[in-house]
């Protein structure tokens, strides 16, 4: 064979053998790369709300799929296990707790399925850790204005709009207060201390008001007293507007909720935004909520209560403002 002929032979089976050489060097990069994003969703256990969260995490994500794993089988793993995922997902308050204090420096957290005072409390918990990681959150709880409205929806001739404020809750006296009034209510209220009782405090409050608003605020709404709570306002056939699902089907007329599935949507919204553009939007509530009712209740306090669109048709339109 021609020497000529020879050295192109194997200079274009060098090339060839290069170009494998870059192109395997390239997957390589590429599937490391792949695995440096994937994300960790944390579960705070393994109930079926954190499932559902979890499960519309991964439905929705566009990019590569986001591991899981229960905070129980986490705490079994060496702290270092975290430093592979890229950003960190909670779901729920027990899970936010640990991934604050454990994840290395320079973590992308998103707090999901968590109670804005929980949140905060993390973030006063750990402050000293506030400049080593970046953090948001999707909130569990509604804003006070979606409360409000809805009250207003469900009583459009209401004067006075009651409520009972609690050691979590009292501080946000003011901006109740603020949206109470631009809806045209008179708020009554009071607020209790640690030794106070909270029926005693809320029957002369419910006998002064045309609706009442329950919040979340557990020093106040909690087991024990639920169940007076709400037959005080059958008693008194003043409608109670809720927080939660099982509160509506206890007995309060209706309640604005974001459920497991919105919560999950929201969060993976966040994270293929993240996964685009590398940062992370300032903690708030869910964009997605809805409104559900209890037309028994209605019936029996004799109110013509709208149907959940178009309670949530009046929210949304706060909230586009």
């Amino acid at each position: 064979m021609d020497r000529c002929v020879l050295t192109s032979f194997k200079l274009r089976k060098g090339l060839k053998i290069l170009q494998s050489l870059l192109c395997w060097f390239c997957i390589v990069n590429l599937c490391a790369a792949n695995a440096a994003a994937k994300a960790l969703v944390v579960l705070s256990n393994e109930q079926q709300p954190y499932q559902i969260v979890n499960r519309e995490i991964i439905l929705q994500s566009e990019g590569p799929a986001p591991q899981s794993i229960s905070l129980e089988n986490l705490r079994k793993l060496p702290p270092d296990y975290l430093q592979q995922f890229d950003p960190l997902i909670t779901v729920g308050s027990a899970a936010a707790d640990y991934i604050f204090s454990q994840a290395p420096a320079n973590s992308k957290i998103i707090s999901s399925f968590i109670p804005k005072p929980s949140f905060l409390s993390l973030q006063k918990r750990y402050s000293a850790r506030q400049q080593a990681i970046s953090h948001t959150a999707i909130f569990l709880d509604q804003p006070y204005y979606r409360h409000v409205i809805l009250a207003r929806a469900i009583q459009p001739n209401a004067k006075s709009l009651g409520v009972i404020l609690g050691p979590t809750t009292g501080k946000d006296l003011q901006a109740i207060e603020t949206v109470s009034k631009s809806l045209g209510f008179t708020l009554n209220h009071d607020e209790l201390v640690n030794k106070d009782n909270p029926l005693q405090m809320l029957q002369p409050i419910m006998a002064r008001s045309d609706i009442f608003l329950a919040l979340p605020d557990q020093a106040i709404f909690n087991r024990t007293t639920a169940k007076w709570i709400l037959f005080m306002s059958y008693q008194q056939h003043i409608p109670l507007v809720g927080f939660s699902r099982s509160y509506v089907d206890a007995g309060a007329i209706a309640a604005v909720i974001s459920t497991p599935d919105q919560i999950g949507l929201q969060t993976a919204e966040i994270l293929n935004a993240y996964n685009r553009e590398g940062t992370l939007p300032p903690a708030n509530y869910s964009n997605y909520f809805s409104v559900i009712t209890n037309p028994q209740v209605a019936r029996n306090l004799n109110i013509e209560l709208p149907v959940p669109s178009q309670l949530e048709a009046r929210i949304k339109e706060a909230d586009l403002r």
